[in-house]
């Protein structure tokens, strides 16, 4: 009895990741065309625009991860896609009801931050060659993002403090022109 020995290539799941993108978009957009004909009973017209600019930045970061990172876990990209469609979609809600422009709402914006997002990630997948290196920098990455979070927290808190000094300010100044104008009306 002879044994053969063969090499097991796993599959690379590339080609499931890009029909999930896929549906994600397609998800998205139906959300955003189902949002807009509740506020406006209309199609938008800058559907083809958001809906093409989400596609293009996760067909483009898909095929980097076919190309760098080919044994990636399939499933991340299309649920990150999905996530970050809703969320255009929700602001883009949020737009609708502040009465801001189609062009010139957070959401246009939103996708221009996801757009900067994704070509650094791309060029980090590119740039790293082993995954494993960045173990080394793990405590490094934690106190980072840590002390990140605090100085933002404390940046809010003072900017809200600002925010009441000036209120109280302004408070104070109308009530001391009230009070000049009703003594100056008694007299």
């Amino acid at each position: 009895m002879i044994t053969t020995v063969q090499a097991l290539t796993p599959k690379t799941r590339r080609t499931t990741e890009l029909l999930l993108v896929v549906v994600a978009v397609g998800l998205t957009l139906m959300a955003w065309v189902s949002v807009d004909a509740g506020v406006r009973g209309a199609v938008p017209a800058e559907l083809f625009t958001v809906g093409g600019g989400l596609l293009a930045l996760a067909v483009g970061f898909h095929l980097v991860l076919r190309w760098k990172a080919a044994y990636a876990d399939p499933l991340l990209l299309p649920i990150a896609t999905l996530l970050n469609g809703l969320g255009l979609v929700m602001i883009h809600r949020i737009d609708l009801s502040a009465g801001r422009p189609n062009n010139s709402g957070f959401a246009v914006n939103q996708l221009i931050y996801t757009g900067i997002a994704v070509v650094l990630a791309a060029a980090l997948i590119i740039w790293l060659r082993d995954h494993r290196l960045l173990r080394r920098y793990s405590y490094t990455a934690m106190a980072v993002g840590q002390t990140t979070d605090v100085l933002d927290r404390q940046g809010k808190r003072m900017l809200a403090a600002i925010q009441d000094h000036e209120v109280i300010a302004q408070a104070m100044h109308l009530a001391e022109g009230e009070r000049h104008r009703g003594s100056c009306s008694v007299r």
